[in-house]
């Protein structure tokens, strides 16, 4: 079975431009970009981490009114910073439904920049547990990354960075996609 991304709407919840383009850029590659859109307006200071945090609880409630009718899918993306994927899966209380979707990059989503852009860089040069932040921001097109992403065979976790076999393979286990 093959999902028809283009028949949902999906709402994106998630820290900054960087990560909106790359969810963006993978659904665009999927056939499903032209229904997505951000949650509130994307915060330009701060933590986005706090924005996503805050804003969860409603954007659950609001998707899971839409769900039903409107067939919306809620995708969270975030970065786990120094806490675990696990830590960072519990502050969203594990509700992660059938119209819910929490990708978490470990440190940032800048570690699977650094992947994605390099795919010659195997897992003891790509070290999950350093932070690359703002190291990919200027001259990456996340948009991009995210379509390069969509092209890709996830089919091995090591060939992989954790964080985002980890998201992947949450992501596919839903009924919903059965295939990415």
């Amino acid at each position: 079975l093959t999902m028809d991304y283009g028949k949902y709407q999906y709402k994106v919840i998630c820290e900054d431009k960087a990560h909106y383009h790359f969810v963006r850029g993978w659904l665009e590659k999927k056939g499903g970009h032209r229904r997505v859109s951000c949650w509130g307006k994307l915060p330009h200071s701060g933590s986005g981490k706090k924005f996503v945090q805050k804003n969860f609880d409603e954007a659950f409630q609001k998707v899971r009114q839409l769900s039903s009718r409107a067939k919306t899918f809620l995708i969270v993306i975030v970065d786990a910073d120094n806490l675990s994927i696990d830590e960072m899966l519990s502050t969203f209380d594990n509700r992660e439904e059938d119209f819910v979707f929490i990708i978490i990059a470990k440190w940032s989503i800048d570690t699977w920049a650094r992947f994605l852009t390099d795919p010659e860089s195997s897992e003891d040069r790509l070290d999950e547990s350093k932070s690359y932040k703002m190291k990919y921001r200027e001259n990456t097109k996340f948009t991009q990354l995210g379509k390069q992403l969509a092209d890709m065979e996830m089919t091995s976790s090591s060939a992989f960075p954790a964080s985002l076999w980890s998201s992947y393979t949450r992501v596919k286990d839903k009924k919903k996609f059965l295939k990415l």
